[in-house]
């Protein structure tokens, strides 16, 4: 436009009609707040959405949910085309991990091994994310959660065993003889939300298997660049397990085989400074043969150089590589949140 537009100081609720290929289809909901916006602000927070909630859930569900269809089903057994040519291009399928008990099962004391701030509150981190699916939906995009298709693959021998290996260095030999006696869709969730001691003492340990509580943060272990899937390596071993997860999804879901190919990068040694390390929320596809990556926090040049050399040695479509310097700063974390 000519300009930024000025910030109105009340928010009203509206319909508004926009392109018919947006990815709402035209419709847009927003929700009045009483006040200005900037009343809302907290101390370096940004909007304090307790004061000056955007989109109220009542008004959410009364008048948004005759525009939603329920979650998908009876649509599998189908190849699914895997290509990422944009980052604001038109989405048809998305991963998205529903926050489970590995949410409600993290204590204080794990917060900072486990990457968190704070302690979320389990049922309303369900609420919006089924709010987000269901606006998702109603743009015509296919969700499909992680935990499902990891629980398909768990049903092949080959891929049980495989993950099974993977995990017997994190346990106990008697809990992973437990792992094994679990039903396809129970060893999903247990390698999700972890496995509990049946004799944890104040202030021990707690878990026999460590939970993955960032598995809703699904950006960041895998990564579609055209239709090439890239394996990330995390910086940190709180996420080590999300990678190796994904893979095996990638590999053996048969609904998910329609890819050029799928490049893992080794972290050799998790949270080295000379290791690799590039997560994906640090990997932006800007067009067709551009890329554009962070150096940050969580992606060390290492990692981005190990990419580079993969694609120039492969025949990808991209031909451009752009480096962002972040600083190396929690608040900056990834590309993505800039």
């Amino acid at each position: 436009g000519q300009g930024d537009p000025k910030p109105a100081p009340l928010a009203v609720a509206m319909i508004g009609r926009e392109d018919p290929g947006h990815l709402c289809r035209g419709v847009t909901f927003v929700k009045g707040v009483d006040g200005p916006l900037a009343a809302g602000r907290g101390a370096g927070h940004g909007v304090n959405v307790s004061r000056a909630p955007l989109l109220d859930s009542a008004f959410f569900d009364a008048v948004c949910g005759a525009f939603f269809r329920p979650l998908p089903g009876g649509n599998r057994g189908r190849n699914i085309v895997i290509r990422v040519d944009s980052e604001i291009g038109r989405l048809r399928r998305v991963l998205t991990h529903r926050p489970g008990l590995e949410i409600d099962w993290m204590m204080p004391r794990m917060m900072e091994q486990l990457l968190f701030d704070d302690i979320l509150y389990g049922e309303a981190a369900r609420r919006e994310h089924g709010r987000f699916g269901r606006v998702l939906q109603s743009a015509g995009v296919e969700v499909l959660d992680p935990e499902d298709l990891l629980a398909d693959v768990l049903a092949l021998p080959e891929a049980r065993e495989e993950i099974l290996s993977e995990v017997s260095r994190e346990v106990r030999p008697e809990t992973l003889d437990r792992l094994r006696d679990l039903a396809a869709v129970e060893l999903a969730s247990a390698l999700v939300q972890g496995v509990r001691r049946a004799d944890a003492r104040p202030g021990g340990r707690a878990f026999e298997l460590d939970p993955v509580p960032n598995y809703f943060f699904q950006r960041d272990p895998q990564i579609v660049l055209g239709n090439m899937v890239a394996i990330s390596a995390m910086a940190t071993e709180a996420r080590g397990r999300e990678p190796r997860l994904a893979r095996l999804v990638f590999a053996y879901h048969p609904e998910l085989a329609d890819h050029g190919a799928i490049f893992e990068i080794e972290p050799g040694g998790l949270g080295g400074g000379a290791s690799p390390q590039l997560e994906g929320g640090d990997v932006l596809v800007a067009s067709e043969d551009t890329l554009r990556v962070g150096i940050s926090q969580r992606t060390n040049r290492r990692g981005v150089e190990i990419l580079a050399d993969y694609l120039r040695a492969h025949q990808t479509p991209f031909r451009h590589l752009v480096l962002v310097d972040l600083p190396a700063k929690r608040s900056y974390m990834h590309l993505d949140t800039v």
